[in-house]
């Protein structure tokens, strides 16, 4: 029984990363780093910033400006680098950039 206790413990925890992650939401506005925040963001920004021929440095990948396209991957389009910074607009909201 107790073996049986901490297979399913093991098994919620092993879990729980997955549990967490989460798509954007269409229409919403993100900055990068708060799409990395949500979810597995970070293949899907590094390919949109190649796409549009942008640096993939940190600055380019939290400081970017997105647009949620929705889908089942929580697929984004890129809207612009925020050269004066990306700022949060609050949950369910959209970000904005300078």
């Amino acid at each position: 029984m107790v073996n049986f206790a901490l297979a399913s413990i093991a098994f919620m925890a092993a879990g729980l990363p997955f549990s967490l992650a989460a798509n954007c939401s269409p229409g919403i506005r993100y900055c990068g780093y708060n799409l990395l925040a949500k979810g597995d963001y970070l293949e899907q920004i590094t390919e949109a910033l190649n796409g549009a021929n942008q640096p993939t440095d940190t600055e380019h990948v939290r400081q970017t400006f997105f647009v949620c396209t929705g889908g089942p991957g929580g697929e984004i389009s890129l809207n612009k680098f925020c050269k004066q910074g990306c700022h949060d607009g609050g949950r369910g909201q959209n970000d904005w950039c300078n």
